[in-house]
């Protein structure tokens, strides 16, 4: 039992795919509530907007509520992670030298920025940060000794879910809530 917190709510979407610095803009278009075009970045406002004023409400019935950061993206993966399984045409699989964390860090700088200010409006807004389970200070991983962590550029398997629960959520909610 969490001393003080009666329930919690986890709203999860992704973040990256929609509002990254580096992706979203080549793949998405953005329009306000009347369908008139507006940025990414006011996009992302609004996103965040709505999460402010569902953090209000769920903090007046003394709900917390729970975002997952963007998760590690891995765009040279294909379908059910087949190029990261050492086969006989894949032998030096890309899969094994990882991704530059910096380089998904700053393309997700404004939605860490965003999340950042939830944070600090809302005591009732926590973030957990997948980065930190898949990720060393240097190299972000899809797959680690034979387990594949994401079927594609940026969707768990169930062994990389297992993981994420492990090594990171679990974790992080016990860090949480030990207060």
């Amino acid at each position: 039992k969490v001393t003080g917190v009666q329930t919690c709510a986890l709203p999860i979407s992704h973040l990256s795919t929609y509002f990254s610095d580096k992706f979203a803009s080549a793949i998405f278009s953005y329009s306000d509530d009347t369908g008139t075009p507006i940025p990414r970045t006011q996009a992302l406002k609004n996103w965040s907007d709505g999460i402010g004023l569902l953090a209000d409400r769920a903090s007046r019935k003394g709900i917390h509520i729970i975002l997952i950061s963007p998760l590690p993206q891995f765009m040279m993966m294909l379908p059910n992670g087949i190029n990261c399984r050492q086969q006989w045409f894949n032998i030096d699989n890309l899969c094994k030298t990882g991704v530059a964390r910096r380089d998904l860090d700053r393309g997700n700088a404004t939605i860490y920025a965003s999340l950042d200010q939830l944070k600090a409006n809302h005591a009732n807004v926590l973030v957990v940060d997948p980065m930190d389970t898949f990720c060393s200070k240097s190299t972000c991983y899809s797959n680690r000794n034979q387990d594949i962590y994401f079927l594609d550029a940026d969707h768990m398997s169930a062994p990389g879910a297992l993981h994420f629960y492990q090594k990171g959520f679990r974790s992080f909610m016990l860090k949480s809530w030990s207060h």
